[in-house]
């Protein structure tokens, strides 16, 4: 079987902009965090992180990204 990375399905509530973060998100990337977002999407790191290591993750969630639009593509 092949792996995939996680997607973790989150919902605002409608009457307040509050979010939680699941466990294993917290275990990962501690508790002070880093969004940066743009018109479609935004990507979540430890504050401090090395940018680089940032960049170069988002490309293998990008190759991955590629991948399950190609595959579903096909069916």
């Amino acid at each position: 079987m092949a792996s995939q990375l996680v997607d973790f399905k989150l919902r605002l509530p409608s009457s307040q902009n509050i979010v939680w973060i699941p466990q294993e998100i917290v275990n990962a990337f501690g508790r002070k965090l880093t969004i940066t977002p743009n018109s479609i999407a935004a990507v979540l790191y430890p504050d401090g992180a090395d940018l680089e290591d940032v960049a170069k993750s988002l490309g293998i969630i990008k190759q991955d990204l590629e991948l399950r639009a190609a595959r579903k593509k096909r069916t």
